[in-house]
């Protein structure tokens, strides 16, 4: 799979662009805080069910990428979704040492299993400040 831009679209002045990709999909909004105006991006994803990790991990590299090719200018980027990654696979890593750790337990389930009596985790949410820029830990 490959990130690549493949649309933009002009929308109100509260979201000035939204760049739909294959696989992700980030929006630029102006916040409307006083006294100076802020904008943050916000970037979804929902990788696919790779049951050994590597395809997902390549889906990491790319979303890295992509969130770091993001026209800067941002207070923040939020980054979030379905990585249909354990935590002990590749992509949850990748994304860690490009964003910093994710939001959140490193460990809580967020998909339920056995009839809902068990969760495993595969969502996973980062905040970076700026366009790329991992968060101080």
């Amino acid at each position: 799979m490959n990130i690549n831009t493949i649309n933009r679209v002009i929308l109100s002045s509260v979201a000035e662009t939204i760049e739909i990709t294959i696989g992700a999909l980030a929006v630029r909004l102006r916040l409307p805080t006083a006294p100076a105006r802020r904008e943050a991006w916000f970037v979804c994803t929902h990788f696919q069910n790779d049951a050994v990790g590597l395809e997902t991990a390549d889906q990491a590299r790319e979303l890295a990428h992509f969130v770091r090719s993001l026209p800067e200018g941002g207070a923040f980027t939020f980054v979030a979704g379905d990585l249909n990654s354990l935590p002990w696979f590749p992509a949850p890593r990748l994304l860690a040492e490009a964003f910093g750790a994710p939001l959140g337990s490193a460990t809580a389930g967020t998909f339920p299993v056995a009839g809902g009596r068990l969760a495993i985790k595969l969502d996973y949410m980062y905040l970076l400040h700026g366009a790329g820029e991992a968060r101080a830990h």
